[in-house]
């Protein structure tokens, strides 16, 4: 039931349709064709298929009350759990039994093609079906394990037609020739439930496909389980849920982002307030700050310590633009982003627009983290534009003069969730236009 409620309340179809880029601020209102992000080897095609960020926080959020409850030991949940992964450099299979609970489903989960591999410790770590995807023989070498009942839902390779309809198609293929392994031989008193799925991609994840799934499951459950031997019943644990927040440590990312969490999460010593800091978690991809949040929680009783690791989204992004307007002709344009100018929390963003009639350049400097709610930033931000207009008199072109503008912001903004912003300041404006070859009299 717990696994329904999580997929029913998550919008995971929303992490796999063909977006737009996420356009930065900075930029508007150009959006780019393309993004390049700078990672560990440079400037990298931004990936179309998912964005990373939203859905690290949306696994962080939907799996903190079992982070809470495990506190960085799986054992400790009401139903002992692990996540099977695979190591990418040796293909081994890598079973997790501590840890961030998110961070390990989600390295569990991590489709080639889809998601980038998750570093964790000396692991990088890809999706478990690629050395076991029916981790049979991982659930018999646990304690106490003495039959298993194996949900298998595993699907058909797609057919030529259904391949043309995009790279989440092809990655849906890759994934079925990758994770096809023969089955374990069963013991007695095994279980096996197979779930017809056909019609279905693996990475589909509209709404109308999970709830044909959910009650696919749920009738080949019921029908097996009917029929097998008594299933034992093991006593449920219920563990103990924090209800304060003791110490809070933050690695990575830059030394204002502990400030930051404590302001976008409420992550400071005091009342932990679960639903508030679940829905915060959810939020955290509308700043862009971080590629992921991991809370690592440990401790014992009443108080929660918090090993809270980040990993930075990129500090510098490019983009192109291409538009085509029928009175102005082909438009192109350069775009620039540094998040983290100097290595200080400022944001430095560069957009360049050309055309053979207009052409215009902007600069702005504001705070990185302005997105934090309830928080004034300082922002410059200075704009160029030049423009060809051609005057018509009695029908017949009398003159071309060239218009300047510049214009100059100087003052504090507020962004808000919805994606407005609220600006006030020092607005100044300069306009010069050219009569060179411009003289109705003449």
């Amino acid at each position: 039931m717990e696994v329904d409620s999580i997929s029913r309340a998550s919008s995971l179809s929303a992490l796999f349709e063909d977006n737009e880029p996420r356009v930065p601020r900075s930029w508007w209102p150009q959006v780019p064709l393309l993004m390049w992000e700078e990672g560990d080897r440079g400037l990298s095609l931004q990936s179309p298929t998912v964005r990373e960020g939203d859905a690290n926080a949306l696994l962080s959020a939907v799996f903190l009350r079992g982070n809470l409850f495990a506190r960085g030991e799986f054992d400790r949940l009401p139903i002992p759990f692990r996540a099977v992964a695979t190591d990418l450099e040796t293909r081994a299979t890598v079973v997790l039994d501590s840890g961030d609970l998110a961070q390990a489903v989600r390295a569990s989960s991590a489709v080639p093609l889809v998601f980038t591999p998750e570093r964790i410790g000396s692991h990088l770590l890809s999706d478990g079906g690629l050395s076991a995807n029916i981790p049979v023989g991982v659930a018999r070498s646990l304690p106490g394990v003495t039959r298993v009942i194996v949900s298998d839902v595993s699907g058909r390779p797609l057919n030529a037609e259904e391949l043309a309809e995009g790279p989440l198609a092809v990655a849906n293929q890759l994934a079925v020739f990758l994770f096809q392994q023969p089955p374990a031989p069963p013991r007695p008193g095994d279980v096996y439930i197979r779930v017809d799925v056909e019609g279905f991609k693996d990475l589909d994840f509209s709404p109308r496909a999970l709830d044909s799934l959910r009650l696919r499951g749920r009738r080949a459950a019921d029908s097996t389980l009917s029929r097998a031997p008594c299933l034992p019943r093991a006593p449920r644990r219920t563990p103990e849920l924090p209800t304060k927040v003791g110490e809070v440590h933050v690695t990575g990312g830059t030394a204002t982002d502990h400030e930051v969490l404590e302001q976008l999460l409420g992550l400071a010593v005091g009342p932990l307030d679960e639903q508030a800091l679940s829905r915060e978690l959810a939020r955290l991809s509308q700043v862009d700050a971080y590629r992921a949040v991991w809370l690592n929680p440990a401790g014992e009783g009443a108080a929660v310590e918090f090993r809270t690791r980040i990993r930075p989204a990129s500090e510098r992004l490019a983009g192109t633009t291409v538009i085509y307007d029928n009175d102005l002709g082909p438009r192109l344009g350069v775009t620039y982003l540094d998040r983290r100018l100097f290595a200080t929390p400022l944001e430095f963003g560069l957009a360049l627009a050309l055309s053979r009639r207009e052409s215009d350049l902007t600069a702005g400097l504001r705070r990185y983290f302005g997105a934090v709610r309830s928080r004034l930033s300082p922002a410059v931000v200075a704009h160029l534009a030049e423009e060809d207009i051609t005057i018509y008199q009695d029908g017949d072109e009398v003159g071309q003069p060239t218009t300047r503008q510049a214009v100059l912001f100087a003052g504090l903004e507020r962004e808000f969730s919805a994606g407005w912003v609220l600006s006030g300041g020092f607005d100044g404006r300069l306009w010069l236009d050219s009569t060179r070859s411009f003289d109705p009299d003449a």
